[in-house]
Order: structure tokens, then C-alpha cells, then sequence
């Protein structure tokens, strides 16, 4: 348990410094960071509102310091966070654009929830036999 909670404060920390970071450059300078992910295209190719989508992922980041700091609502905050995320990057992608990139925080907010599922479910009981006393 101990060292799940490490995990999930280096996993909040890292994330809120990335979604930060990706969102603070979405905001300034977003052909920037557009030409990384789309090189060779203008921003009205893209198919993402990068102004938009740089508040949310700024938003997303300031969440993250609270499952950061507050461990007693992690679990609730994380899922709002997924849902958030999912929801942003459908919202704010147009149609036409290729935004399959927008998806990856989503992806990633997934992990620890797939990692933490096996607490949830029943466990299954081992018979004992002769053998193994």
C-alpha cells in the first residue's frame, strides 16, 4: 500500500508537470508545439483549437496538484480527471483534423485505475490440498 501511494504522488507529480508544460505552450506558442506532433502542416490543419485545449490541459494540471496533496480524495478527483480528459479531447478536436494524440493523457489516466482494479475485484479461493499444508 505504501508503495502504491509512492507511485501515485511520482504519477500525479510527473503528470501535472507534463499537462502543464504541454498546455503552457499550447497557450504561448502553438504552432510550437503543433509542428512536433503535425510537422510539415499549419494550424488550421491540425484539427485541434489549441487555445482551448491548453486552458484544459492547464485545468487538468491544477487538478492533478490536488491529487497530489489531498491522498483521502484521490480516487474520485483521478476519475473526474478521466473524464475531463476523454471529454476535452473529444470536444475540442475538429472532425477533419488528425487528433488521435489529444487521447494519450487519457490513456494514461487509465493505468493506475487498471493497476488498482485488481483491490476491487473478489478474490478467487485456492482449494487446499494435501499436498500444499
Amino acid at each position: 500500500m505504501k508503495m502504491t501511494s509512492h507511485l501515485l504522488t511520482v504519477f500525479y507529480g510527473l503528470m501535472a508537470v507534463l499537462l502543464a508544460a504541454i498546455g503552457l505552450g499550447l497557450m504561448v506558442a502553438p504552432h510550437a508545439v503543433l509542428s512536433t506532433v503535425h510537422p510539415g502542416s499549419d494550424l488550421a490543419s491540425t484539427g485541434i483549437w489549441p487555445h482551448q485545449v491548453g486552458i484544459g490541459l492547464l485545468l487538468a494540471a491544477a487538478l492533478n496538484l490536488f491529487c497530489l496533496f489531498y491522498q483521502d480524495i484521490r480516487i474520485p478527483l483521478h476519475l473526474l480527471l478521466l473524464f475531463f480528459i476523454a471529454g476535452m479531447a473529444a470536444s475540442h478536436g475538429k472532425p477533419e483534423g488528425n487528433v488521435w494524440w489529444l487521447w494519450l493523457p487519457a490513456l494514461f489516466y487509465l493505468i493506475p485505475l487498471l493497476a488498482g482494479l485488481k483491490r476491487f475485484l473478489p478474490k478467487r479461493r485456492r482449494k487446499a490440498s494435501g499436498d500444499e499444508l
